[in-house]
């Protein structure tokens, strides 16, 4: 994780340097008990509830104030079970 980190932090310091665009994308179910989740999610054992910190973008790549380009990705498919 910290190797991971490390590279992560590396590769936006120059794509900031350069003035690249980054997005940050994250993952959360739209409802708490995590029904909404695409098959694929369930098969993977991937549940992120609504609002939780884990959906969060890490504090250590946060985009800064005037790069703000978050966007959360909600992948919301009705009747897969």
């Amino acid at each position: 994780m910290e190797v991971c980190l490390l590279n992560m932090k590396s590769i936006i310091e120059v794509e900031r340097s350069i003035g690249m665009e980054i997005i940050y994308t994250t993952i959360e179910s739209l409802i708490s008990d995590g029904l909404d989740r695409s098959l694929d999610q369930k098969l993977s054992n991937i549940f992120i509830p609504k609002k939780s910190y884990l959906g969060k973008v890490i504090d250590d790549v946060v985009p800064k104030e005037a790069q703000k380009n978050l966007i959360n990705y909600c992948i919301f498919r009705i009747g897969i079970n």
